[in-house]
């Protein structure tokens, strides 16, 4: 029960707060080591091939924040009961990101509502890797919306669910299911972090990068679709989706060249009944992306709105699923 109130609290601590602006942030510091790993190994492990300094850098810095963990873990553990639960709920609540996408993405959608173009692509640069300057209003929304259900993914469900998950296995072997869920936790945030700085085809990380890219995919796997999941089943209980929802899920759902973002993208366009993706320009080069829902409407600024409550009410239901096994297997 205590794991259930733990991840409950960081939720609704970041529906309040948001993501705080500060200089020691765990995720901050992760990027940090990140920085330095690779330095480190590219200077003094250029002998080796790029793909195994990149798998060198990869470990050390799992290896490393595990370290940090485990001995925050044991300082916490020396203080009151009352402490040791506000440091957990912070260590929590730092690895996730819900009030900040709603955020950049409602500043893109206002931008949008007074047909500001400009002030909106600046506002969607800051939410993906994709040229925005040349977008039309259509091109604004289909990105934000995609933007929005892949990070539900990788920036808000998968570190909920890694916390459970790793807290869960360390309760059933008898051992500290904070740790675990510590553990856990924030190994796939380093994971995630080190993709985001290090899985790029480019030449300087097709190969360096290529361990950190892999391991994201391995990572985001089993969230990516109970996630999905969750989207079409909170999508139903809001009232969306039609008949023809799951099949066009599950007609889409793999087009991606990603093993991941295609399910939280499928649901999203399918539940809303709206086309996505399409060409898409990224560092000067046109990319084909799949299309989803090609049956769908062009998306719309009340678009951008739904989708955010969809994030919001998905979460909110994930969140109330775990109190209900966390009082469950109190009993």
């Amino acid at each position: 029960m205590v794991l259930a109130l733990l991840i409950c609290s960081s939720v609704l601590f970041d529906l309040i707060f948001g993501d705080p602006r500060i200089t020691i942030h765990p995720i901050r510091i992760i990027g940090s080591i990140v920085t330095r790993a690779e330095q480190f190994i590219r200077a003094k492990g250029s002998g080796f091939p790029l793909k195994t300094q990149g798998l060198l850098c990869w470990m050390i810095v799992i290896g490393v924040v595990n370290s940090i963990l485990i001995l925050c873990h044991l300082v916490i553990r020396q203080l009151p009961e009352i402490l040791q639960f506000v440091f957990y709920v912070f260590l929590f609540y730092f690895a996730i990101a819900l009030k900040d996408l709603i955020l950049h993405s409602k500043a893109v959608n206002l931008a949008l509502t007074v047909n500001d173009l400009e002030k909106a692509r600046n506002a969607l640069s800051m939410l993906v890797s994709r040229d925005t300057s040349q977008m039309d209003t259509a091109q604004i929304c289909k990105g934000c919306i995609e933007s929005i259900a892949e990070n539900f993914v990788d920036g808000i469900f998968a570190p909920i669910f890694w916390f459970l998950a790793g807290g869960s296995i360390f309760y059933l072997l008898g051992w500290d299911q904070n740790l675990g869920a510590l553990l856990s936790g924030y190994t796939f945030k380093s994971i995630s972090t080190m993709d985001s700085m290090l899985g790029y085809k480019n030449d300087r990380y097709r190969y360096f990068g290529w361990y950190a890219a892999k391991a994201d995919d391995l990572a985001n796997y089993i969230p990516a679709r109970i996630g999905a999941g969750l989207l079409l089943l909170t999508g139903f209980f809001m009232g969306l989706g039609t008949k023809k929802t799951f099949a066009i899920y599950f007609r889409d759902n793999r087009k991606s060249s990603s093993p991941n973002s295609g399910h939280p993208e499928a649901a999203v366009a399918a539940l809303l009944d709206i086309r996505i993706g399409g060409k898409a320009v990224y560092h000067g080069k046109e990319v084909d992306n799949p299309i989803f829902c090609i049956e769908g409407r062009e998306p719309n600024p009340e678009d951008i709105t739904r989708v955010n409550k969809l994030s919001v009410g998905a979460t909110l239901f994930f969140t109330v699923l775990i109190l209900i096994m966390g009082f469950w297997g109190s009993r």
